[in-house]
């Protein structure tokens, strides 16, 4: 069965028109990168024929996302984590279509299931933790969608004019650490994060900059809340199941079922994972069959 039956999407009227490019970044190139993310890769490939995959890396990356070079060279500020957040939102915003991180795994076409998500233009599964709305591993737009324009345009802002040197010391590691459980209470309370005691003050940013960001902008902007109401709801449990299992000596019969009869479309897995393991070398086997 597909998974994502939604009688609610189902008006073929409502789609969106989704330039059909498929955003990956590792930062060391395709040829480079370890075997799970290799096999993520193929898979959009494999699944996805009418589509194109474009795999960027350091050398290739820029002039897609329109960012000035300053953003890849002199910014030691800026976390490979949260500058791979800027290049999603800036592709997205720029051209469209779909990001997937490396070490996504495609289970089933984009055609089939992702278009009758999209009456927003914009898609993403909702997020993991109570402090973060979606999550940002796997997200679809049409080109100039308001979220990721909007959300690229406050994140820019945010570090046009500001160097984050708190981040680079101890001091801003342990208050990151810290301040992180008490923060995420709600999307509400995580707007703290942008006040000026911490941008201006401490210098410090956190690891969920863009989903805190996107917090901010749907309780304060109402075209941009406008336009995530409508975006479906869709947990991201299954989403990061397989990943969260990774420890187990064998799959267990809830993750056999998710690969294998549910069918849900996407996998997110960790790039560190031991293929080797018992547990890798089975789920490989069921998704590739």
């Amino acid at each position: 069965m597909l998974f994502f039956t939604n009688p609610n999407c189902a008006d073929i009227s409502n789609m969106t028109v989704l330039p059909k490019t498929v955003w990956i970044y590792w930062q060391q190139g395709e040829d480079k990168a370890p075997e799970i993310v290799q096999r993520c890769i193929a898979s959009w490939r494999m699944r996805n024929p009418g589509w194109s995959v474009r795999v960027l890396d350091a050398g290739s990356v820029q002039y897609p996302t329109g960012l000035s070079h300053e953003w890849f060279t002199n910014r030691p500020d800026i976390s490979l984590q949260f500058l791979s957040d800027i290049i999603r939102v800036a592709l997205l915003s720029r051209h469209g279509g779909v990001w997937a991180d490396a070490s996504v795994y495609c289970s089933q076409p984009l055609d089939d299931w992702l278009p009758q998500r999209m009456p927003s233009g914009f898609f993403a599964f909702a997020g993991i933790r109570r402090g973060r709305i979606i999550g940002s591993p796997f997200m679809a737009a049409e080109q100039g969608n308001i979220i990721p324009s909007r959300l690229l345009s406050k994140l820019l802002e945010m570090f046009q004019d500001r160097r984050f040197t708190g981040n680079r010391t101890w001091y801003g590691q342990i208050l990151r650490a810290t301040l992180k459980p008490p923060l995420e209470i709600t999307p509400n309370t995580t707007r703290l994060w942008f006040s000026r005691f911490f941008t201006d003050v401490l210098k410090i940013y956190p690891y969920f900059t863009l989903h805190y960001m996107f917090n901010k902008l749907a309780l304060e902007d109402s075209e941009f809340a406008d336009a995530w109401s409508r975006t479906p709801a869709l947990p991201s449990s299954s989403f990061v199941k397989i990943k969260h299992n990774k420890n187990l000596p064998a799959i267990p019969d809830d993750i056999r079922q998710l690969i294998t009869t549910d069918k849900f479309p996407v996998h997110k897995f960790n790039w560190q994972a031991d293929m080797s393991s018992p547990y890798w070398k089975e789920v490989f086997q069921l998704l590739d069959a």
